[in-house]
């Protein structure tokens, strides 16, 4: 079954095989989400001049007052960049 993928969606799969004699496996259920797809990238670019021979630290406070339920960093750097949140160290789908 194929479905034309959405921008900024979640989709739930599960994969099932079964061999030539009868035997099966199916996979947990897994997920992927889209991100952007044909919308335009409109940011704040933080970059340092070429010539610039350092790595800056960058960063920004900010507050929020609701319980949140969940959010999504989109963030570049060629793997050169660690996220924090709340003084804790983010890890990879964590």
């Amino acid at each position: 079954m194929l479905i034309e993928a959405e921008p900024r969606t979640i989709y739930y799969y599960r994969i099932m095989v079964e061999g030539i004699e009868g035997d099966k496996a199916a996979s947990d259920i897994c997920t992927f989400e889209t991100g952007k797809m044909e919308e335009k990238w409109e940011a704040d670019w933080i970059y340092i001049a070429r010539e610039d021979d350092f790595h800056p630290i960058i960063f920004k406070s900010f507050f929020i007052s609701k319980k949140v339920k969940h959010a999504r960093l989109y963030a570049t750097g060629v793997g050169l960049f660690e996220a924090y949140v709340n003084r804790e160290k983010l890890e990879k789908n964590s």
